[in-house]
């Protein structure tokens, strides 16, 4: 969560330690993650941090420094990935939510539609939308098995398992491979970021 003493972060609101009174510092702790964007530097921290109903006291970076190549318009991001991956080894709070009894299902679920109203759900997912599952190859990122990414009827793609994260804002890939993709579906490419975009409507 980027800290009100952050000078280099963009974030639209950012947190004020001094404003809580149930904040605490975690002597010692620290932390430093990169991210396909940019990465971020800082200390960990305690609050209590509540979605709609939920509630539970979770341990947390604060960020106090940032270098991203893009104008962040988020105020952080709450991993939802494996505990075993997690800095420092938080635990996630997903999973604080689960142990504490609030949610009944190891299961949250996105729902991503055009019309920028997205949906997390936490504790199972919503039985009228449609699903897709796929086996987990490792218990770590939620990484799956990936066959073949097909243009046309031909595959392109030189690597057999891909990863589903909900932070990266971007799909990320081998360089070579995007390359061939961006030029098979008619995209265009940055010069400058590297990044291919498209008409998702197209």
């Amino acid at each position: 969560i980027p800290s009100s003493d952050c000078g280099s972060c963009s974030a639209p609101t950012k947190f004020d330690t001094s404003s809580s009174d149930t904040f605490s510092t975690i002597s010692g702790e620290s932390f430093s993650v990169k991210y396909g964007s940019g990465s971020a530097s800082g200390y960990v921290g305690s609050d209590i941090v509540s979605i709609g109903d939920l509630t539970t006291t979770a341990d947390f970076g604060v960020v106090t420094s940032m270098d991203s190549s893009n104008e962040n318009e988020w105020d952080g991001i709450c991993g939802l990935a494996y505990q075993r991956i997690a800095d420092d080894y938080i635990e996630p709070l997903f999973l604080q939510l689960y142990n504490s009894g609030q949610i009944s299902n190891k299961q949250f679920a996105f729902y991503l539609n055009d019309d920028d109203t997205p949906t997390l759900t936490l504790g199972g997912y919503d039985e009228s939308k449609a699903i897709w599952w796929a086996d987990l190859i490792t218990a770590a990122y939620f990484e799956i098995s990936m066959e073949y990414i097909k243009v046309d009827g031909s595959s392109i793609n030189s690597v057999s398992t891909a990863i589903s994260d909900s932070g990266t804002s971007f799909l990320v890939g081998p360089a070579a491979d995007v390359e061939v993709l961006g030029a098979a579906i008619g995209a265009t490419k940055d010069s400058d970021s590297g990044a291919w975009y498209t008409d998702c409507d197209s």
